[in-house]
């Protein structure tokens, strides 16, 4: 029997599948970081809500949730942009046209960011009244504002994951955190009020911007793509193929995705008070420290998806996306369990028993967490394989599920309202992506069939020369 090639033998075993090994290895180098981020934060906002009580907790919720909503409508989501076009350019050998991708990125980081404070600025002293901000917090929130600069650092990270620098990623997300817990203990120590807390949260958003972007500028210059001509502004989209739809596309459906996030604890505060939105915000921190070190998977997962579609490997991306959804199956549940037997008699002794109403609340945050879970590989594969249009209609109709929900659910049965909405936009979410994924590789299989008996070969990418196989 002839010896098998190394590429075949690679796929037999789960760990010796290449694509597997190596999102792995960079989800536990950002486990480290992102778990002591969600534990930081979860030490901060015990430190917090036991010093200066949950109503004033809930205001600086509310007003961080409403700068990081207008930074999410605000960026584009350039980091995929980043390593949607940047991974080929660089296999290729293409440097001026990567180089024309990170200065495009960058504007479009910069410019985004600018609208955002101007936004922020502007929308703050009409929010107030609404949102239970006394006039007098008004200015500090304004200058708060200014902490969206420091948001939107995409390219940053998207050069950070591409050159496999998921270590220095992982240090920038417990950095901020860590600063909020130091703060805490000030406070807890000598005391304070809204404006104190705002300062503190924005001396860490900014420490954790600068980092990235520092780093993300010195990796650059190692590479040397900081040398060679001046680049002008009119072609910086050439080499990039249709970048301008993708772009726009990621950025619709990250606005969706925002909705899912912060937008929803400005809804509780705006529906119900404060005090809800600093009960939901709780739930969810606690709730995606739970479950973080698979949440990470998926920021480790989209290099590995682009090098899988750059080469046109089918089939490797199939066994990627089954694998990891049956590793997050049992990770779900693992982590899942403590909170269901263990979460309520916890809230308590950590934050106060006003916090043990949010036991119901959670355990249906965990339920819609490890559905996501499950399901965390698909959205990256339609994205990276070229259907990030329907990936963003998927989101569309989830977000709708989930809008509906909030409003017609929390005025009728209270905060719990905002778990049933969310849990039934993750189960539609993820019939819908299923549904897509399993269609798009019943048709590459079709492909695939007539390549092999048509006397034509098939053009399923470049078109291959006379007599070659074909490439998925």
């Amino acid at each position: 029997m002839a010896a098998r090639s190394g590429e075949e033998a690679e796929g037999e075993g789960w760990f010796a599948d290449g694509p597997l090994r190596r999102l792995l290895g960079n989800a536990s180098l950002l486990v480290g970081g992102r778990s002591l981020n969600g534990l930081f934060n979860v030490a901060a906002m015990m430190l917090i809500v036991r010093s200066v009580g949950l109503e004033t907790f809930g205001l600086l919720v509310l007003v961080h949730a409403v700068m990081s909503t207008i930074s999410d409508l605000a960026k584009f989501q350039s980091w995929q942009a980043v390593l949607r076009y940047g991974t080929p350019a660089l296999e290729d050998g293409r440097t001026t046209d990567f180089r024309r991708l990170i200065k495009l990125t960058t504007l479009l980081d910069l410019s985004s960011a600018v609208l955002g404070i101007v936004v922020a600025v502007t929308l703050v002293p009409l929010l107030a009244p609404r949102l239970e901000w006394s006039p007098e917090w008004v200015p500090a929130i304004q200058v708060y504002a200014f902490s969206i600069l420091f948001m939107v650092t995409a390219t940053p990270t998207g050069l950070l994951r591409l050159f496999d620098r998921f270590d220095l990623l992982s240090v920038s997300n417990a950095m901020g955190s860590f600063l909020r817990v130091v703060g805490g203990v000030w406070v807890f120590v000598h005391g304070g009020g809204l404006e104190t807390l705002l300062l503190i949260w924005f001396v860490s958003t900014t420490t954790s911007g600068l980092w990235l972007i520092g780093h993300a500028i010195r990796a650059l210059s190692a590479r040397g793509f900081l040398e060679g001509p001046r680049l002008g502004y009119r072609e910086l989209a050439s080499g990039h193929e249709g970048i301008a739809a993708f772009v726009w596309t990621t950025q619709a459906n990250t606005t969706l995705a925002s909705v899912m996030k912060h937008l929803t604890t400005v809804v509780v505060g705006f529906l119900l008070s404060p005090v809800a939105a600093g009960l939901y915000d709780i739930s969810r921190q606690v709730t995606t420290l739970l479950t973080r070190f698979a949440k990470l998977m998926q920021p480790a997962i989209y290099p590995e998806f682009a090098r899988l579609s750059a080469q046109g490997n089918m089939k490797a991306i199939r066994q990627l996306i089954l694998r990891s959804m049956t590793l997050m199956t049992g990770a779900g549940a693992v982590l899942v369990m403590p909170l269901l037997v263990f979460g309520r008699p916890l809230l308590g002794f950590f934050f106060g028993e006003e916090l043990e109403e949010a036991y119901d609340l959670m355990v249906l945050m965990a339920v819609a967490a490890a559905v996501r879970l499950f399901s965390f590989p698909l959205e990256p594969a339609l994205i990276s394989t070229g259907r990030a249009g329907m990936a963003l209609v998927i989101r569309a109709i989830t977000v709708a599920v989930f809008l509906l929900g909030l409003f017609a659910l929390i005025p009728r049965i209270g905060l719990i309202g905002s778990g049933v909405a969310g849990l039934a936009a993750a189960v539609v979410a993820f019939i819908a992506e299923a549904t897509v994924a399993l269609a798009w590789f019943k048709s590459r299989t079709t492909d695939l069939v007539k390549a092999v008996v048509s006397p034509e070969p098939l053009a399923l990418g470049d078109r291959q020369g006379e007599g070659s196989t074909p490439k998925l």
